[in-house]
Order: C-alpha cells, then sequence, then structure tokens
C-alpha cells in the first residue's frame, strides 16, 4: 500500500516589508498589525451591528482584500502563482469531496431534524435570491475572504507561528470570531470548522483558487439547505 505524501512544511519566506523578521521590533510590529486587522476591525464592525447599525459586510470585505492585493503583488517575496496552482486541483479533489460528502450529510440532517423550517428554504422559497447568492457568492465574498485569511495570513504572519498547527489554529479562531458580525454562535462553529479546513487545503496546495473552490462548495451548500440563513441575515 502507498504512503500518502506528507503534507508540505512551509519553508521560511521573506517578510512581506520588513527587512529582517528575527528582530525583535519586526515580530511586535506584526503583533500589533494582526490584532488591528484580525481582532480590532472585526470587533469594530459586531460593535456597530450590536448598537443598531447596518454592517457593510461585503463592501468592507472587498476593500480590505483590494488593498491586500495591492500589497501583495507589489512584494517581490510574493508568489503569484498561489494565486491560481490548478495543478494541484487533481490531487486534492478526492480528498476535498471525501470530506466534503459526509460533511455535507451531517449538515443536512441537522438542518432537516433541527432547523426543519429552513430546510431549502431559499431554493424553493426565493430561487431568484438564491440564484443570485449562489453565483456571485464565490466571487464577492469566498475570494477576498480566502484571500484575507489564508493566502495573505499566510504569508505574512508565517513568522509568529513556528508551528504549522498553530497557524491553522489561528486563522481557524480568527475566521470564526470575524462571524460574529452576523450575531449568532452557529456562524462562528461552523466557519471555525471551516477555516480549520481550509487553511489545511491551503497549506496542502498553496493555491488560493483550489482553497476558494473548496470553501465555495461548503458555502453554496449551506445556502442551499437553509443554513446560509445564519450568514446573511440582516445583511442582503
Amino acid at each position: 500500500m502507498r504512503q500518502s505524501e506528507p503534507i508540505p512544511v512551509p519553508r521560511a519566506e521573506p517578510h512581506l516589508f520588513a527587512a529582517d523578521v528575527r528582530d525583535t521590533v519586526s515580530r511586535r510590529r506584526l503583533q500589533r498589525e494582526l490584532t488591528s486587522v484580525f481582532v480590532v476591525l472585526p470587533t469594530l464592525l459586531v460593535v456597530v451591528r450590536y448598537l443598531g447599525g447596518k454592517v457593510p459586510v461585503i463592501p468592507t470585505l472587498i476593500a480590505v482584500s483590494a488593498v491586500i492585493l495591492y500589497l501583495l503583488l507589489r512584494s517581490k517575496s510574493f508568489d503569484r502563482c498561489r494565486l491560481w496552482k490548478r495543478d494541484r486541483l487533481s490531487a486534492e479533489l478526492a480528498r476535498i469531496l471525501l470530506i466534503a460528502l459526509p460533511s455535507f450529510a451531517l449538515l443536512a440532517l441537522y438542518t432537516a431534524r433541527l432547523e426543519p423550517d429552513l430546510w431549502l428554504e431559499m431554493p424553493t422559497r426565493h430561487p431568484g435570491t438564491w440564484a443570485y447568492l449562489v453565483l456571485l457568492y464565490p466571487l464577492l465574498s469566498v475570494l477576498p475572504q480566502e484571500l484575507i485569511y489564508r493566502l495573505f495570513f499566510f504569508h505574512r504572519y508565517h513568522v509568529l507561528f513556528p508551528r504549522r498547527g498553530w497557524m491553522i489554529a489561528a486563522s481557524a479562531i480568527l475566521f470564526g470570531y470575524a462571524h460574529l458580525v452576523f450575531g449568532n454562535g452557529l456562524s462562528v462553529i461552523l466557519s471555525t470548522c471551516g477555516g480549520t479546513l481550509f487553511s489545511w487545503t491551503y497549506l496542502r496546495t498553496r493555491s488560493l483558487w483550489i482553497t476558494a473552490m473548496e470553501h465555495s462548495l461548503y458555502g453554496c451548500f449551506l445556502f442551499t439547505i437553509g443554513l446560509g440563513r445564519y450568514f446573511y441575515a440582516g445583511n442582503l
């Protein structure tokens, strides 16, 4: 029986901006920056929501991801192949589907048993909105999220996490934390679980395109079975 290929260990990469990431000052600056972008900004959006204001989730995602993409493309240390790298898809597709199918079954069972009023709510009651979300969600939501929480996060802050598992955990927890803006615990739990899976996929493939594709599969499935309500209520 052939042994599966080991997950490639991230190689040491030049820092995106600082000249020497081993310098204590540079590390502290990175820590402050990470806190500002991934903790303070989502917290501000959550406060706005709980004060009764409208939270511009999609515009904020697009604006932040556009700035980040601009900075990445200007960085000499950034490998632009990571935006696509579709050659890894054939090697990863079976694994992605083997995890997705039982996950979909559990999510469908949960919805049908515990949230029967939501079961297939969008495709049956609001087919136009459902089609709109399925078509535009990967482009306007998934790609910005994966660019920020996987591509940028692992490129920019990998020096702060000496172990691969710590990077995955940090990315997943911060990804889940950002979903507090939707005002419910289920979106946070599912996003943290999904963030763990998507981070693992990104480390295996180093491909934004493949990771975004996997993320889109889960998101579109949630919108289809009814749990997508927890990820868009009040933000359409």
